[in-house]
């Protein structure tokens, strides 16, 4: 059994954890799979919805079978490390000595001592293959939090947030530290008239911000997240809204999470806004949603240039009212 190097070791370490991280992301994406297929009211966006977690299962499976044939060589050389009792004393001494910071590790060559740490490698080498078994991530932070959804939030509501408006961000869920990045659960309350619940993922090698899952309802509203609300208007803002998020989602992470904010608080006026098209405040949508208010925001998309000028305005600018009909028909004439 050839021995691997301190590097190698470090970099093996890593692999794992990576590894344990994404099946503990499986393991979340499938507790809220489940949620969504037993829930016994299937409301109208159940479709969007089991899509939307299906694709992100099998993203998650895809990654782990890649990261799963490269830990093959590690995990074999830890269990035989563990079964033969063969441990690298050196390599002891320098891991205890970081451990122990200032403690001197000089003395530590007797016997007893040397038991006690090959039993401690042993006893972490069968401790990571329990966690793969068990499908239990459960990391200590060993590092400084990354904070960057929660430190953005706080900037903008500071900064940029437009002036006088009713709006509040809580935190329901503290951000926690991934080994991507980090996750964050907001809830959005703008001006008593609506609230959306937003689940972050930030991603700091690729720079991008993740929309895991949301829901926007009336602010009186008390429905658990997979049920739909019983106001038309905000059943119309969640079906506009997964077109949105995705379009914001492509710009950087700053900009993406700047965006949404920026889109969620142009909703202030949501029932007294008329359309940027018709000038009308009412419109008859369907038969089944009847007369609707300006329900779409405009928000930021990438697109080319060379625009016409009523397409470009769509396309660059946040919060502009239209009716979902009105809407659909200035992105048709422009196309």
């Amino acid at each position: 059994m050839a021995n691997r190097t301190p590097l190698e070791l470090e970099q093996d370490i890593a692999a794992i954890d990576q590894t344990l991280s994404t099946v503990s992301e499986i393991r979340s994406s499938l507790h809220y799979f489940t949620r969504l297929i037993q829930a016994e009211k299937k409301e109208p966006q159940y479709v969007q919805n089991f899509s939307i977690r299906l694709n992100a299962i099998k993203r998650e499976l895809n990654k782990l079978s890649i990261e799963s044939e490269g830990l093959r060589g590690p995990l074999e050389y830890a269990q035989q490390l563990s079964g033969a009792g063969n441990f690298s004393w050196p390599m002891i001494k320098e891991a205890a000595s970081k451990e122990a910071g200032d403690e001197d590790i000089a003395d530590e060559n007797n016997s007893d001592k040397q038991k006690e740490a090959g039993a401690m490698i042993k006893e972490k080498a069968e401790s990571v293959l329990g966690q793969l078994s068990s499908v239990v991530l459960d990391r200590a932070q060993t590092q400084k939090p990354n904070r960057f959804i929660t430190s953005h939030i706080q900037y903008w509501m500071l900064n940029d947030k437009p002036t006088n408006l009713g709006m509040i961000v809580e935190i329901d869920e503290e951000e926690k530290e991934t080994l991507v990045g980090s996750t964050c659960h907001i809830k959005v309350t703008v001006q008593k008239v609506l609230v959306a619940s937003l689940s972050l993922e930030y991603e700091s090698k690729s720079n991008t911000l993740i929309l895991q899952q949301f829901d926007i309802r009336g602010p009186r509203e008390e429905k658990s997240a997979w049920q739909e609300s019983d106001h038309f208007v905000f059943q119309k803002i969640n079906m506009l809204a997964k077109d949105a998020f995705g379009d914001m989602t492509t710009l950087s992470a700053k900009e993406a999470l700047s965006s949404i904010l920026q889109w969620l608080a142009s909703y202030h006026n949501l029932f007294v806004e008329p359309c940027y098209r018709c000038h009308k405040r009412l419109q008859f949508d369907s038969p089944h949603y009847k007369h609707l208010p300006a329900v779409v925001r405009t928000w930021v998309q990438r697109r080319p240039e060379k625009e016409a000028e009523e397409r470009w305005m769509v396309y660059r600018t946040i919060g502009l009212a239209y009716h979902m009909r009105c809407f659909m028909e200035t992105t048709e004439m422009a196309e």
